[in-house]
């Protein structure tokens, strides 16, 4: 009984520290740029901005299920309220500098279910592979349509790239990658299922970008018609984020890319600045869906022990 305790308080302490260490780091990316954020008059759109988080949780819960999915592919017997619940916590875990913080919170939270310690960190491989095919796919449509349009060469490529992406996740290349780390696995996802994976990421990839440009509105005023650039550069930056994701820290290259994209509609300084809002605004979401979480978790144990409770009676 102790030992239960002692793992719960455990387990507390580190998701209000996750929690306490997004405040700081939110907190800390404001103030940091509290003079370029004060240089403007800002004329709020709240209508935007409540549609931006609504698109947010939508992808939120999309990429939460294809999660669920990938752990119950190779046998995981956890809920899918436990999966939806870490899932969230690792999200706040990824906005903190240095990946390892990310990992290492998903293998903690899972190993409280006594499941197997690597496979977090399998799923979690795989869960990257099918969600950057999934970008590099729409990023390649929609960045190559707003800045060249198609071409010969353009199909040519993008051919080569659909191929590789298909190879990498052919469930004979994670076999191979699995046996050249020693782990072996009893069960395994299908190929077709692993390509619903990869559409599920088009439309995450998609609301993503789309939520994007939302909060951009809530603060100046985007035309409708530039929705598929907002996309189109959410999904290239985001997939050569992944490429410096085993840094120390990436603070600053999402903004940088994002500002370089923006500037093509804004000045340099205005699209800085709309970048770094939009950092804050999506770290805002992660807390409050993280949140909201925590909150509907709690509540359903109190509804259950009450339920409990009153049948013992």
């Amino acid at each position: 009984m102790r030992l239960r305790q002692y793992k719960h308080s455990i387990y507390t302490a580190f998701i209000a520290l996750l929690f306490i260490a997004s405040f700081t780091i939110l907190f800390w990316l404001a103030y940091r740029e509290r003079d370029v954020l004060l240089s403007y008059e800002w004329e709020l759109r709240w209508s935007f901005a409540g549609i931006s988080f609504i698109l947010f949780t939508l992808a939120f819960g999309t990429a939460a299920a294809i999660w669920t999915d990938i752990m119950r592919s190779f046998g995981s017997e956890t809920t899918f309220i436990d999966h939806f619940r870490y899932f969230g916590f690792s999200q706040l875990a990824k906005r903190l500098p240095g990946t390892v913080w990310y990992f290492l919170g998903r293998e903690y939270f899972y190993k409280q279910q006594s499941e197997m310690p690597w496979l977090a960190s399998v799923a979690s491989m795989l869960e990257l592979v099918v969600s950057t095919i999934a970008g590099s796919i729409l990023a390649a449509i929609l960045v190559t349509k707003v800045f060249w349009g198609f071409s010969y060469n353009y199909l040519v490529g993008f051919l080569l790239l659909l191929a590789g992406a298909f190879f990498l996740a052919h469930p004979w290349t994670i076999q191979q990658i699995l046996h050249r780390m020693n782990i072996s696995v009893i069960r395994r996802p299908r190929y077709r299922r692993i390509l619903g994976w990869i559409g599920a990421y088009l439309i995450v990839w998609a609301l993503g970008g789309i939520t994007f440009w939302a909060i951009t509105n809530t603060f100046v005023v985007v035309q409708y018609s530039n929705i598929l650039f907002f996309v189109g550069a959410w999904c290239l930056v985001g997939v050569l984020s992944t490429l410096v994701l085993l840094l120390p820290t990436n603070l600053g290259f999402s903004e940088f890319g994002l500002s370089l994209f923006l500037a093509y509609l804004f000045p340099l300084p205005l699209a800085i600045t709309l970048a770094i809002l939009s950092r804050i605004s999506f770290m805002l979401y992660d807390i409050g869906v993280a949140t909201l979480i925590v909150l509907s978790y709690t509540i359903l144990r109190r509804f259950r022990y009450l339920k409990t409770t009153e049948r013992q009676l």
